[in-house]
């Protein structure tokens, strides 16, 4: 007798097996009808000190019970369907009414048809008859919630059974113990929400007998099945809803000449998929002592945790029914990098480059670089932790090197991509890109003195360079090229190339004009009696003189200064342009 004991009104139902479940036993397969020691009771009983009133009238729906009798609203298991609630009836006492309903799912209610009391420690047995439903073995909830009673014999006026619907057993049976195992594994992978492609899943698993046996276990074709079921609803601890199982396949791989015939059977809202024996013969025995079967298209969407398949077996000949399970692990499939590609493997500093990816399992990824960093294409730092989708076609990003890189050649820029599962798996992927090195190299058509305006061709080449531009005066130009530059003036032209760093190349070209490079003396003020250097150099004269001294168009000459001196260079050009320089040379005689 299961009880529930915590209320002054305590409730019990009866038959019960070992583990104190209740039992519902309901005709077996030759018609044979549940016997009277075996009907379904529910036991009432006052374990306080005090009576407890209940008030007598008409079954009434769940609904409607304000102000109704006093009432047992009995919910029953998925599997007794509304076609069979006609045959159930209430055998004992004559003094109670009992009405079947459908509104609320397929419910009992049960009440005095008159008031009465029930005294301190006094009992009422119910007794009901007439069940007729597909036996399951696997637990079902029985609730049965008590109204219009003092609630403070009551309490919340619900109490909840654990039973299991058995066919009336037969007399001489044996138990059959029958395991079952899968093959390669138990895991479900789960299909997480929004657009993510179902994860179908396929499991195998057999069934044989536990003790080995060399002879067959027998069948009664047409009346021996074995019913696969799961753990089903909306739970932690179920594999999936009703509406993702009655998508899945079920088949026998293997019965090692056995005959079974499928059929998908609904109990309640619960999907089975019942196989029916074709021959005489259930197991083998010996080495073919199993049945293999292979479930196909298994989707879930419910969260981690844990549910069992059931096998159950009936009507075998001399074994009484029973039922053998095996457990599945629901997990978040592993987040697989299946492909990470990039438009290009070796690119020029500072430019972009396009990347791609596939994933499966995973439910967002990250980018990083191993050094540096990443720009994108609004050349916006990608932080560490910024998501992406999980199929990606072509994002924009930059290689950005890290401040410090080696003084020449080039580099390997590494970036990975993490792909997260929806309970922090991750997996990684990892591209090396490299960054060649810039190079460059400008040339001059003349490289000897040219008259001023004369047209001398600059050239140029280069390589991995992301900008060139050549100074001065001329800006940014192409990889590689030519111009024409007519300087007035000595110029000195460079070209900088900028890339994974900065070089440069230089060329000088020389304008045959008359300049004074330098003019001037080691000392400005010197003591009396003191020397004093004159140094000078001047480029394209024909004449030099240095107060009034013919000397050559570079030089130094040493002057003793004993009074305040003033020193004059001319210089004389070939198209007969002048230039002259003078500065003040004093003497003291502090020095």
């Amino acid at each position: 007798m299961t009880i529930t004991a915590t209320n002054r009104l305590a409730l019990s139902i009866s038959p019960v097996d070992s583990n104190q479940n209740g039992i519902l036993y309901v005709p077996n397969a030759d018609g044979e009808s549940v016997s009277s020691e075996n009907y379904f009771t529910l036991t009432i009983t006052n374990n306080g000190s005090a009576p407890i009133s209940l008030k007598g009238g008409e079954p009434v729906p769940d609904g409607q019970t304000s102000g109704a009798a006093s009432l047992l609203v009995i919910y029953l298991p998925e599997s007794i369907g509304a076609d069979s609630l006609s045959s159930i009836r209430l055998n004992s006492p004559a003094n109670w009414k009992l009405k079947s309903f459908t509104d609320d799912g397929n419910y009992l209610v049960i009440c005095p048809a008159s008031d009465l009391t029930l005294p301190a420690e006094g009992i009422i047995s119910l007794t009901l008859i007439g069940f007729v439903a597909a036996p399951r073995q696997i637990p079902q909830k029985l609730a049965i919630n008590v109204l219009n009673v003092d609630a403070s014999a009551i309490g919340t006026g619900e109490y909840d059974f654990n039973i299991f619907i058995q066919q009336v057993p037969k007399k001489g049976n044996k138990d059959l113990s029958i395991e079952s195992r899968t093959i390669d594994g138990n895991i479900v992978f789960i299909t997480p929400g929004g657009n993510t492609p179902n994860s179908e899943n396929t499991v195998n698993f057999y069934i044989l007998n536990s003790g080995r046996s060399l002879n067959a276990i027998p069948a009664k074709a047409n009346q021996t099945y074995i019913r696969i079921s799961f753990d089903t609803g909306k739970g932690m601890g179920d594999i999936a809803e009703a509406a993702d199982l009655e998508g899945i396949t079920v088949n026998i791989q293997r019965a090692y000449e056995n005959g079974f015939t499928l059929n998908f059977e609904r109990i309640g809202q619960i999907p089975t998929w019942k196989f029916t024996a074709a021959t005489d013969v259930f197991l083998n025995g010996g080495s073919n002592d199993r049945i293999e079967f292979n479930i196909q298209k298994l989707i879930t969407h419910l969260s981690p945790g844990i549910a069992k398949c059931y096998i159950e077996y009936y009507n075998i000949p001399g074994y009484n029914d029973g039922y053998s399970d095996f457990t599945l692990t629901k997990e978040y499939p592993e987040a697989i990098i299946t492909g990470f590609f990039a438009s290009s493997y070796a690119i020029v500093g500072g430019t972009e480059i396009g990347l791609q990816w596939e994933t499966e399992g995973a439910s967002y990824c990250t980018l990083e670089a191993a050094t540096g960093s990443l720009l994108d294409e609004n050349n916006q730092t990608i932080p560490a932790f910024q998501s992406f989708p999980t199929l990606e076609s072509g994002i924009k990003i930059i290689p950005v090197p890290p401040a410090v890189i080696p003084a020449s050649g080039g580099i390997v820029f590494s970036i990975s991509l993490h792909a997260f599962s929806l309970d922090g798996r991750s997996s990684s992927k990892e591209l090396g890109i490299q960054i060649l090195p810039p190079g460059c190299n400008l040339s001059a058509s003349n490289l000897n003195p040219v008259p001023p305006g004369t047209s001398v061709t600059l050239s140029w080449t280069s390589q991995n360079a992301r900008t060139l531009t050549i100074d001065p005066g001329i800006g940014t130009v192409k990889d590689s090229g030519d111009i024409i530059v007519s300087p007035k003036n000595t110029t000195r032209y460079t070209l900088t190339a900028t890339g994974l760093r900065t070089v440069t190349s230089s060329v000088v070209v020389t304008v045959d004009v008359l300049v004074i490079n330098y003019f001037k003396p080691s000392a400005y003020v010197v003591g009396i009696g003191e020397p004093v250097t004159i140094s000078w150099d001047v480029a394209f004269a024909i004449s030099v003189t240095l107060n009034g001294s013919k000397v050559a168009s570079s030089g130094s000459t040493d002057f003793p200064m004993n009074n305040f001196q003033t020193f004059t260079l001319v210089c004389q050009g070939k198209d007969g342009t002048s230039l002259t320089q003078s500065f003040d040379v004093e003497v003291t005689s502090a020095m």
